[in-house]
């Protein structure tokens, strides 16, 4: 797991300690991680995020444009925008995960997604 920004929202704490609690690892070193996967989950951003990406985000994006180990997004690829997908410019212009699992509803951004695509929900 690669929290850079860990919040001080309790709920976003208690996340974290339930993934400690099932033993899922904790890294602050993203490039190091990415050598010893062999699968990624891109739960970065929720499907609310909107604007400029910031570091250490925006490396973290390009990294996950370039990787050839499989990228599972959640939602919405990060970076996306949920009418307009991928930045026309920057590090998500490109980045095309390999799989997308919608939570509830397939968001419009998936007009613009070339991959595998999933529904879960209720």
């Amino acid at each position: 797991m690669y929290y850079p920004k860990q919040s001080s929202n309790e709920l976003y704490q208690r996340l974290a300690s339930q993934l400690k609690d099932l033993s899922i690892p904790f890294t602050t070193d993203f490039p190091a991680a990415l050598k010893e996967t062999d699968h990624i989950l891109d739960a970065i951003f929720g499907f609310s995020f909107s604007g400029p990406v910031r570091e250490p985000f925006s490396t973290v994006i390009q990294a996950l444009s370039e990787t050839k180990i499989p990228v599972t997004a959640v939602d919405a690829p990060s970076s996306w925008e949920i009418e307009t997908g991928p930045p026309k410019e920057g590090p998500g212009a490109v980045y095309m995960p390999d799989v997308l699992v919608s939570l509830t509803a397939p968001k419009p951004l998936v007009s613009f997604f070339k991959g595998r695509h999933f529904v879960g929900g209720r």
